[in-house]
């Protein structure tokens, strides 16, 4: 298998994962207004989830468990199992090395991005931040964060709105300047809420989802909602606990517009959890709150968890079903798109025969099927071939030399038959074989010709192939 083959196979995990990922975000949409009625947190989370789904490849698994004799893993051909359209694989080659050149730029500018954050936080510092530190230590308790976290100062000018960073070694880190114990408060619950939710891990699954799907612009309309539905659910976190220190809502967002105010729009540290970033960004969530907050309830933390279940769930079976609806279609549709040239075999080909010759035998059973026409360069065949019979195509005229490509899948995968090309007089080249095989023949010398398939076990069987000349 060469480079082109490897990663055509790449793509078509990436491809059906891909659109498994689309089809549970365009359900999310669908669902978040309901959701935000049981329980704003299911919006966020189940999102979460959404962002898996464009990496968990539950239908590329489930197409290879119920492809038999694994036919997808031979044809490396997304393009052809997901439209069943006949295509120069070549041209499906093509956009696969377009979507690795595409990722490699992407993931370069995500790269870059990690790199400038890395030279910033050089900068982090401890200080004796007696206020700071005080309230950090007591708030970390309330929220319920275990676990070391680090609070920590910067002086890099870039950084204007403090954030968080760190999966392992998490770190909380604020701008240099003087705070008030009103805007510690703000700043503190909000970001120690970020990392109770572990959003730094998913936004940073997030940048691989969008970088491995980099050609599926509803990728990147998923990177959006989770920086603004993360950054919302902190809001409504941090202002459960505000609430109680005596700081409403409107002082909360005067606090982060404040902070805001001070520094860039944009910043090299968009992708962490930031306090403060844009306006637009501010805008939006002030105006989720309104009926984020408004529709807020208690409810068990068992509950949550089961509707998050039924929500992973429904899109597990969901990604499986389409797996198999592929495999299944596929089986018995995508084979006759196949460009059987181009391939010098699938299946198991230990099992299958050299090429023999089979003279002309009158007492066989010929059966010329009428509507398996060959033309010009490639043909189909899915045929029911009773026990002990041989079904042909119509005939065409080949001059010596010529290669005849032929692949041939049959069920049940035990019985054995054959293959190949019949001569006008009935002299036939075949392989004998079971299950799943292709072989290429050359016509020993210019003449008509049909291709066969000879049953030779004690059922019937069915055939679905393709063949080029």
């Amino acid at each position: 298998m060469n480079w082109t083959s490897i990663l055509s196979q790449i793509f078509f995990a990436v491809s059906v994962t891909s659109i498994t990922g689309t089809a549970m975000l365009f359900i999310w949409f669908l669902c978040r207004n309901v959701l935000q009625k049981i329980n704003p947190k299911l919006v966020y989370y189940m999102l979460r989830w959404v962002v898996v789904m464009f990496l968990l490849p539950v239908t590329y698994v489930a197409i290879q468990f119920n492809y038999n004799a694994g036919y997808v893993q031979s044809t490396e051909s997304v393009w052809k199992t997901l439209f069943v359209i006949n295509m120069n694989n070549f041209l499906f080659q093509g956009i696969a090395v377009i979507w690795l050149i595409v990722t490699i730029v992407i993931g370069g500018f995500y790269l870059r991005n990690e790199i400038a954050k890395r030279k910033i936080c050089r900068n982090n510092f401890e200080d004796g931040m007696s206020l700071a530190q005080t309230e950090f230590e007591r708030i970390k308790e309330v929220v319920g964060v275990k676990g070391k976290v680090l609070l920590l100062r910067n002086d890099d000018p870039r950084v204007q709105s403090p954030f968080v960073t760190g999966m392992f070694c998490r770190k909380l880190i604020i701008p240099y300047r003087e705070y008030t114990k009103e805007e510690l408060k703000v700043i503190l619950y909000h970001e120690l809420n970020h990392i109770k939710k572990s959003d730094v891990f998913f936004r940073y699954l997030t940048v691989v989802a969008v970088i491995v799907n980099s050609i599926n612009p509803l990728s990147y309309l998923s990177w959006s909602q989770i920086l603004l539905w993360s950054e919302a659910d902190c809001d409504a976190r941090a202002l459960d606990g505000l609430e109680a220190e005596g700081i409403s809502k409107s002082r909360y967002y005067d606090i982060i517009w404040k902070l805001m105010e001070s520094g860039p729009a944009e910043t090299d540290l968009f992708y962490y959890p930031m306090l403060a970033s844009a306006q637009e960004s501010l805008y939006r969530r002030m105006l989720i709150m309104e009926n984020y907050r408004v529709n807020m309830r208690k409810v068990a933390k068992s509950v949550t968890f089961a509707w998050v279940m039924v929500f992973a769930m429904l899109s597990t079976v969901t990604a499986h079903a389409a797996g198999v609806g592929v495999s299944v279609a596929a089986d018995k549709d995508l084979i006759q798109t196949q460009n059987v040239a181009e391939y010098g075999g699938f299946g198991d080909e230990a099992s299958w025969s050299e090429e023999i010759f089979v003279p002309a035998n009158d007492s066989v059973d010929i059966v010329y099927i009428n509507d398996g026409i060959m033309t010009l360069g490639s043909g189909t065949i899915d045929w029911s071939v009773p026990a002990g019979t041989r079904y042909v195509t119509s005939s065409i005229y080949m001059t010596k030399g010529t290669i005849v490509s032929i692949a041939c899948t049959a069920r049940p995968s035990t019985c054995v038959y054959w293959f190949g090309i019949m001569a006008a007089n009935s002299d036939c080249h075949v392989v004998e074989g079971s299950g799943s095989g292709s072989h290429d023949f050359t016509v020993p010398s210019s003449g008509w010709y049909r291709i066969m398939v000879e049953n030779r076990s004690i059922q019937s069987i069915n055939v679905v192939g393709g063949y080029t000349y």
